[in-house]
């Protein structure tokens, strides 16, 4: 009696092996790619990024100044007008070794603070904005979270206010473009901003 479950054991353990060989391989096939990637990235030489479309933050179309004794606006508005003096990128979805194969390995560190003052800028529209709906201020916060919005940022907190303030401002016919908009992210957050979009 003994034999049988003996040799289906051996089995069940062969083939536990099996699966962890083929696992092996195919993480050493996917880190082998990566390395060779990675080391064809490094040797590619530095390209002109001049013609990228670097975001232009244009202070003369943004609500500044509308409650002055407000510190948090305030903060909110010094963060942008410094930023504007910046260039930025939004890189998203573009990894380190992507970045240096298309531009060269050159240029990663100005694109990566391009891209860290795109991040930067996305946070703080998106606390503008939500402040600016605190202090009874919807349509100045719907002109901020819009802007934001068209650059890329993948907030969700800014495509969930900007919904709600169409919906209370009776802008109805505005909520299936912001869908759209959030459906041509590249970004992990594509996903859940689509699902709370279509939850509302």
């Amino acid at each position: 009696m003994a034999f049988p479950f003996l040799t289906i054991f051996l089995l069940f353990l062969g083939f536990l092996a099996y699966n962890r060989m083929r696992t092996m391989k195919k993480e050493q096939a996917i880190q082998d790619e990566f390395w060779h990637k990675e080391e064809e990235a490094n040797a590619t030489r530095r390209k002109d990024i001049s013609s990228l479309p670097y975001i232009a933050i244009p202070l003369h179309t943004l609500p500044f100044g509308v409650r002055p004794e407000d510190e948090e606006l305030s903060r909110c508005e010094e963060g942008v007008r410094a930023l504007s003096e910046q260039k930025i990128l939004n890189l998203t979805g573009l990894s380190n070794t992507e970045l240096k194969l298309t531009y060269g390995a050159a240029n990663l560190t100005v694109l990566t603070q391009c891209d860290q003052n795109f991040t930067d800028l996305a946070r703080l529209m998106q606390q503008w904005g939500a402040r600016l709906y605190e202090q009874a201020l919807p349509a100045q916060a719907e002109k901020v979270l819009s802007l934001s919005i068209g650059w890329g940022s993948d907030i969700k907190g800014s495509y969930l206010l900007l919904a709600q303030i169409y919906k209370e401002s009776g802008q109805w016919d505005k909520l299936p473009q912001l869908k759209e908009t959030a459906s041509h992210l590249k970004s992990l957050m594509k996903e859940p901003i689509l699902d709370a979009l279509n939850q509302l």
